[in-house]
């Protein structure tokens, strides 16, 4: 939305313009004394990844939330800026399709805040403005420096990250399992390691063929793609060399036998059948109405569960509890590092209008700093936050002894995070030929090897094409 400002410079010359006209009027006719006309107000449009349904652990709207806790506030401290807010993005299928359509009419945001993976894109088309007024050495020391490289082009940085998400894991539904008598084929504490002959003799313990089945896969498109990588990081596949984003590695045997392994499981029907037409969300749907025991990714539908209950709207009986993927039989799985979504955080469109650009990054500086991030982490309840990026916040604050966080914050200190390149050059259309390779190898359209091979000439030709 485009803003006519009248420049300072303007009215002053106006005010000065008065000043002499009723200096030189008849004393009858002398207008009263011109007054400064109000400053008018900075308006800016802020978008955050997800949809206007989506709600916090206490099953209250995350929207709301927002709206309630950081643009009111934040409009309160700064009476000169207003802010509309809006959720965008799981209509287009966890893409930025939502943003592309908007930046082509000219109506982009100014400020955007969602996965790096998502909003990196735009960094390498030079459409975010350089952070440096608000970069004092005192705010970058509320940075983690480890992801400070990943949020710099050309010496500027144009993002900051507030928190990354947990390493990926299963959610398992331990009550569906308790019911059929099998709890003891869960894995167990302290690694919750488990085989993949232990995953699919427990799979078979409480797959009936009549409506429930133990897990669910989907392709139709990328999103939350990062939870069906995380099934093959066991058998050894990865995407990338770490740092060397000039080509994908995940068309080799150790992926090969993992999409196999995969397949395998839908032959069996311990899997949902159709994954090429399934999404993350229906995935959700399965777990929460007990159609299916185990979901991929786990946290965030963690937090789903938690404000299906705080709310009442979840009809299931729900015991959550997390694991590790399974890793090949005689593997050692602590040799296995855990993929994860990456960190999130917030960008500012370039728009050329000084007024809105200076806004947008008071409300940056305000929305990272360690206070709001510490409550907007703490009202997450844990099950939707993460891991913060931002320094000063304790994260036994967030979690306390939940036996969950604490297992898989250890996970990730042991094993590590694969590199999945989430800055790589346009790496969104690597997610998308990603998508189409599961597709075709799913569906048995192509073999794994074949969709692999596909898969493997688009993914390099993106990385290595213009942003």
């Amino acid at each position: 939305m485009k803003l006519q400002l009248i420049s300072n410079r303007l009215l002053a010359a106006l005010a000065v313009a008065g000043l002499i006209l009723s200096a030189c009027a008849p004393a009858a006719t002398q207008a009263p004394a011109a007054t400064e006309a109000p400053a008018q107000k900075a308006k800016i449009q802020f978008w955050s990844f997800g949809s206007e349904d989506q709600k916090m652990p206490d099953g209250s709207l995350v929207g709301d939330w927002y709206r309630a806790n950081l643009i009111k506030p934040f409009m309160a401290a700064n009476p000169d800026i207003e802010v509309e807010y809006a959720i965008r993005g799981m209509e287009a299928g966890g893409t930025t399709l939502f943003v592309d359509t908007a930046l082509a009419a000219g109506e982009q945001p100014d400020v955007y805040s969602d996965s790096i993976f998502r909003i990196a894109k735009y960094a390498h088309k030079s459409l975010f403005l350089p952070l440096d007024p608000i970069l004092t050495a005192e705010k970058i020391a509320t940075f983690e420096p480890s992801w400070i490289p990943a949020l710099t082009r050309d010496g500027h940085q144009w993002g900051i990250l507030t928190t990354n998400s947990f390493p990926d894991a299963l959610i398992v539904n331990r009550a569906i399992f308790r019911e059929a008598g099998v709890e003891n084929l869960l894995p167990k504490d302290p690694d919750r390691d488990w085989t993949t002959d232990d995953f699919e003799k427990a799979c078979e313990a409480i797959s009936n063929g009549a409506g429930r089945f133990c897990t669910l896969f989907f392709a139709k498109t990328p999103s939350y793609d990062h939870a069906m990588f995380a099934w093959l990081t066991t058998f050894g596949c990865r995407r990338f060399v770490p740092g060397d984003y000039s080509k994908v590695i995940d068309n080799n045997p150790q992926c090969v036998a993992g999409h196999e392994w995969m397949m395998s499981l839908l032959d069996e029907g311990l899997a949902v059948p159709g994954p090429a037409g399934l999404v993350d969300d229906d995935m959700d749907a399965y777990l929460l109405n007990g159609s299916i025991a185990v979901g991929s990714g786990g946290w965030y539908e963690l937090g789903l569960v938690t404000a299906g209950k705080a709310d009442k709207s979840l009809k299931t009986e729900w015991d959550p509890y997390m694991v590790n993927y399974p890793h090949l039989p005689g593997q050692d799985p602590k040799e296995n590092p855990l993929a994860n979504l990456g960190g999130a955080g917030y960008g500012i469109f370039k728009s050329g209008d000084a007024a809105r650009e200076a806004a947008a990054l008071r409300f940056v500086d305000y929305a990272t700093s360690p206070e709001f991030v510490k409550k907007q982490l703490i009202a997450a309840g844990g099950a939707l936050a993460g891991i913060p990026l931002i320094k000063g916040i304790d994260i036994k604050v967030l979690y306390g002894d939940e036996a969950n966080p604490a297992w898989i914050l250890r996970m990730a200190e042991e094993r590590g995070v694969i590199d999945m390149g989430y800055t790589a050059n346009n790496f969104n259309v690597l997610r998308a030929a990603w998508a189409t390779m599961r597709q075709a190898a799913w569906s048995g359209d192509l073999s794994s090897e074949e969709a692999l091979k596909v898969y493997e000439a688009a993914a390099n030709e993106a990385l290595n094409a213009a942003p």
